[in-house]
């Protein structure tokens, strides 16, 4: 994965992701426990439901980043060999905004939805090579269509053979 639930609440508030994550019909997760979980701390303030609560939020977030992570990928092995070697702080954000756009489940905002969007075209422009990560680029062959194949050796009988019959 690109990135992890720990930059998803570098980036965004933990209040605004736990509402996300946290199951509508309980809501028993905060920002506090969100966070506390996600950092593995001390959790033993909040009861047993509200910490399996957070540990299932935590999970939708992880499951969210990589469907980003996935969709990510999508783009990038046409160019480059996966996994890459070296993964460039770009990813990570536009994974966060992937798996944030996701997480509102088909509701976002506009100004989320503007993001989700920008990240689409930068993915679709390191895709086509107008854009460069300054990775090595993949050297494998293009993928084949699947139809038949067919080689032979060069001609024997060519014009200059053939010219004295």
């Amino acid at each position: 994965m690109y990135a992890t639930a720990a930059d998803m609440l570098e980036r965004y508030t933990a209040t605004e992701l736990a509402q996300l994550a946290d199951d509508p019909d309980t809501a028993l997760v905060t920002g506090a426990l969100l966070k506390a979980t996600v950092a593995g701390g001390d959790v033993s303030g909040w009861t047993p439901e509200e910490q399996a609560a957070a540990v299932a939020a935590v999970a939708v977030i992880d499951s969210r980043l990589q469907d980003a992570s996935d969709l990510v990928d999508g783009y990038l092995q046409s160019r480059y060999a996966l996994p890459l070697a070296t993964v460039p702080k770009i990813l990570e954000h536009y994974a966060c905004d992937l798996a944030r756009h996701l997480l509102y489940r088909g509701n976002a905002p506009d100004h989320i939805t503007d993001r989700q969007a920008a990240v689409m075209k930068a993915l679709e422009k390191i895709n086509s090579g107008a854009v460069n990560l300054g990775l090595a680029t993949s050297n494998e062959p293009a993928p084949r269509s699947g139809g038949p194949e067919s080689s032979s050796p060069g001609r024997i009988f060519t014009r200059d053979t053939l010219k004295d019959y």
